[in-house]
């Protein structure tokens, strides 16, 4: 029961908070049926899923089938307020469900052509859905998984440098407060630069939870010099490891933070790319530094608009976007830690070869496959889909638009180019809810749910056979 009580509060929370910020606001004629009408849906799923009770080894044995399943689910549950607004901008189920998706995976590709004309409830609502997936990592396992063996798996699957439990739940308590506060920080910054209350608190949430969403239709291409600034030094704090600084801060040294050779590869790591384009260029522009920067963070938001024609800028932002942030933040990407990670272990294993045990050489051998595995993935997953776009949407996008559609969506980036809106496709709508979901959970995560699927019906059919036998 513990587990629906904090599930139930949690989503009911995120649910009812808008209708009645918006009504303490009174900016402007809202309905409140959308979120009323899912909050009882809701409320009444949960009664009766309630009533049935899952054996205990289901999370032990399957935490990353389970969270998997749980992302539709949440997607699935968080697109009605949208479908039921009745909004121009979401005129099918499918375009409230890539809205409710691009959110809670903190992605901020959006089907609105212009959101500055969405209901003030509903922009409130997409900021706080993404800003709740940002975090989502801490809330998952403190809050909703409470098996040991459980969380030990998410500690394999997240990479978060952290073994202990009763560690792991004081880190992650630090860190929801960390994520309030320093979201409260850039909201009051927001309002005494240039924003009302409502946008301060929707860019706050889009800005930290590097998730892109803006409630203007401009995204950051009329915003001031100062908040332009804020904001990339808090998209590059939001892309740290938190529990990094959870421990710089623990022991009191945050000299360790500065010392520590990821973060600092990491930092180096933006400002050679900021050189690197800003020397190519010829000329330094903070708007295009800003478009790096939420590029490297995969934040999404922009301070210039991207173009086509500037086909350099858009693959090595690709580039960028593919990289992403370091682990353990709310960035996305295949993360710096992971790619540096695979090239010194490589580099390492071809220089040391002769000189290593055989134990050791088996273990090195193995890491370099899953990392090079993991490379084949990415690179697989987003041919695949190239393909299927490029055939869905050849008369509107061309390769180039796709490819960088595509991994803006992976990478849970939520850049897009050309007319990414509700009148694409069904079809291509599908495709790009699938690959933000696998994303933000990780190929391995939808590679192990297939299996689980597969062993499951191997499973059954053997009982089935036992039986009539």
């Amino acid at each position: 029961m513990v587990f629906f009580f904090r599930n139930i509060t949690i989503i009911l929370l995120i649910l009812l908070i808008p209708s009645f910020v918006i009504e303490v606001l009174n900016t402007r004629e809202n309905s409140n049926y959308p979120f009323l009408i899912t909050a009882a849906i809701y409320s009444l799923l949960i009664l009766i899923s309630s009533q049935v009770k899952p054996q205990s080894s289901v999370i032990n044995e399957k935490t990353n089938s389970y969270v998997f399943i749980s992302w539709f689910y949440a997607a699935f549950i968080c697109s009605i307020p949208f479908w039921l607004s009745k909004e121009a901008q979401y005129p099918d189920f499918l375009s409230a469900l890539f809205e409710s998706t691009s959110a809670i995976t903190s992605t901020g590709l959006s089907m609105a052509k212009n959101s500055s004309i969405l209901s003030a409830q509903l922009q409130l609502y997409r900021a706080i859905l993404q800003w709740a997936g940002g975090i989502g990592l801490a809330v998952w396992i403190t809050y909703i998984v409470q098996d040991s063996e459980a969380m030990k798996s998410f500690y394999k699957v997240e990479e978060v440098g952290i073994t202990d439990n009763l560690e792991f739940k004081k880190a992650a308590k630090f860190i929801s407060y960390f994520y309030i506060v320093s979201t409260l920080i850039i909201a009051l910054a927001f309002y005494f630069i240039e924003m009302n209350i409502l946008d301060s608190i929707c860019h706050a949430m889009s800005v930290f939870a590097t998730g892109g969403f803006d409630n203007t239709g401009s995204s950051y291409t009329q915003m001031s010099s100062a908040t332009l600034i804020l904001s990339m030094i808090f998209m590059i704090l939001s892309s740290t490891n938190f529990f990094l600084i959870y421990n710089s801060i623990l022991n009191k040294r945050m000299s360790e933070l500065l010392k520590n050779r990821y973060f600092l590869q990491y930092i180096l790591f933006v400002i050679i790319s900021v050189v690197s384009y800003c020397t190519y260029h010829g000329s330094f522009k903070l708007t295009q530094v800003f478009n790096l920067v939420s590029g490297i963070t995969t934040t999404g938001l922009t301070a210039q608009k991207l173009s086509v024609d500037n086909l350099y800028f858009l693959i090595f932002l690709s580039m960028l976007m593919f990289i992403g942030g370091m682990v353990g933040s709310t960035s996305g990407g295949l993360k710096q830690r992971n790619i540096s990670y695979l090239f010194r272990n490589l580099i390492n294993f071809i220089a040391k070869k002769d000189k290593m045990k055989t134990k050791d050489l088996q273990q090195k051998n193995k890491r370099i496959t899953k990392a090079l595995v993991t490379l084949f993935l990415w690179f697989l997953f987003t041919f695949v889909s190239l393909m299927l776009l490029s055939g869905i949407t050849a008369k509107e996008h061309p390769p180039t638009v796709n490819f960088f559609n595509i991994i803006s969506a992976l990478t849970n980036t939520g850049m897009s180019v050309g007319n990414l809106n509700y009148s694409i496709e069904s079809s291509a709508k599908v495709i790009f809810i699938l690959l933000m979901i696998v994303g933000r959970l990780s190929l391995y995560s939808l590679i192990y749910f297939i299996i689980l699927l597969l062993k499951a019906s191997k499973n059954q059919i053997a009982k089935s056979n036992q039986q009539s036998s």
